[in-house]
């Protein structure tokens, strides 16, 4: 009876640590990541130079989704600690990129109405400007693009003038 009772027990723990194994929470897999830059300006005595910050973004081997994030980042503007340091952002808040697509030499970034509204100053469009230039440069060093900037998936041009 013992040898019963015994056999018995080894066959509860088996079945309840299959139990337990089955229903146990899974390790949750963090998604990979690379590091990008996006590029913002620094105020100089006489202009603005630009420096590169690095952010993190999901891994992507498709330019134009790792060019979509990486714009995200950089409208998202300095952290404090960036902004402490005197790194500034020229874009209006709550702007948004809504695309980005690399297509026979033409760069096409497509925005929220955000991004041009009460555009002006001569500096801040060539920040702006410059800003999205380096940024998406690092995707193709080798190809000089044109940029396209439209607002509202291509319903109009985006306005960068001062």
């Amino acid at each position: 009876m013992k040898y019963v009772y015994g056999i018995l027990g080894v066959a509860i723990l088996v079945l309840a640590a299959n139990w337990a194994y089955q229903f146990a929470p899974k390790p949750v897999e963090e998604p990979m990541t690379q590091t990008v830059f996006v590029y913002y300006t620094i105020p100089t005595e006489t202009d603005m130079d630009f420096v590169a910050v690095e952010r993190e973004v999901l891994v992507s081997d498709d330019r134009d989704v790792l060019a979509l994030a990486t714009l995200q980042e950089l409208v998202k503007g300095p952290t404090d600690s960036e902004k402490a340091q005197g790194i500034a952002s020229s874009f209006n808040d709550e702007t948004v990129v809504n695309s980005v697509k690399f297509e026979d030499g033409v760069v096409t970034i497509d925005f929220n109405e955000t991004f041009d509204m009460q555009m002006g100053g001569s500096m801040r469009v060539r920040a702006i400007s410059q800003s999205i230039r380096k940024t998406v440069q690092q995707f193709d060093q080798t190809t000089e693009y044109t940029f396209k900037l439209t607002v509202n998936n291509g319903a109009r041009e985006a306005v960068l003038e001062p």
